[in-house]
């Protein structure tokens, strides 16, 4: 069952998505920047993070905009516990 916590917002399914993209973003923070800075535009820079990533179109979206502030050991700990938990329910629909 995909249930919306929002009305509007993402399911749970998408959330899990979404926060798989940003714990990667967190935790490869220096290649994932040098791949973007190398790329010509920002086409160019999700391709290269889908290619190397497997991202979907929507996870390669959202990693260029993971500001630097959820970077902190807090912040992914944070991340990474809420995908947990999200795993955990989406494993036992």
């Amino acid at each position: 069952m995909m249930e919306r916590p929002d009305p509007g917002g993402p399911t749970r399914r998408e959330r899990y998505e979404l926060l798989v993209a940003a714990n990667l973003a967190q935790e490869n923070a220096f290649e994932i920047l040098a791949s973007i800075s190398r790329s010509r535009d920002r086409d160019d820079a999700a391709a290269r993070l889908r290619e190397r990533y497997s991202l979907s179109p929507q996870q390669a979206e959202l990693i260029p905009m993971t500001p630097y502030r959820s970077m902190t050991q807090q912040d992914r700990a944070r991340t990474r516990e809420e995908l947990d938990v999200l795993r955990r329910d989406l494993d036992a629909e």
